[in-house]
């Protein structure tokens, strides 16, 4: 089951290619157009720019990954173009790697964290008032004379 977001890019890369040169498309295998066809959304209108280079299109990252496999298997004329490509795409998996080990670097991930200090007991009962507590709150006999005679104070 392909995915809504490659329905998607593929409805995006047929529309690159039916705008593209006939000797572009001649090259794809008819099995191959047919499955883009048969699998692209039909929900979908994309957002392009004929008249762009495709590397100034906003294309989605399907799309991309789509042309790229067409531009490698299909397009390329020699074994050394292909192996140029396939450096390309290496040389670019290494730039991605290197950034998700910089964001995501397990060496470093505590370094910016501060230390946990854990309330203490009083102040997690100061700051609960006894209206507001989840255990209901009944004051015991000496408490209740306690809080009479601080309020004839108070007065």
């Amino acid at each position: 089951m392909i995915t809504k977001e490659y329905a998607e890019g593929l409805t995006e890369v047929l529309t690159i290619l039916d705008n593209a040169e006939t000797e572009y498309t001649e090259k794809i295998p008819k099995q191959l157009m047919n499955f883009f066809r048969a699998n692209a959304s039909n929900d979908y209108t994309p957002n392009i720019d004929t008249n762009q280079e495709i590397k100034d299109m906003n294309l989605k990252k399907e799309t991309k990954q789509i042309l790229s496999v067409i531009y490698m298997n299909y397009w390329t004329k020699s074994e050394e173009e292909k192996k140029e490509f396939k450096g390309i795409l290496k040389d670019n998996q290494k730039l991605v790697d290197a950034e998700i080990r910089e964001k995501y670097n397990p060496d470093k991930i505590f370094d910016n964290q501060q230390a946990y200090t854990p309330p203490t007991t009083t102040a997690l009962t100061d700051s609960v008032k006894p209206e507001e507590s989840l255990i209901e709150y009944k004051p015991n006999f000496f408490q209740k004379i306690i809080s009479k005679i601080k309020s004839w104070f108070n007065k």
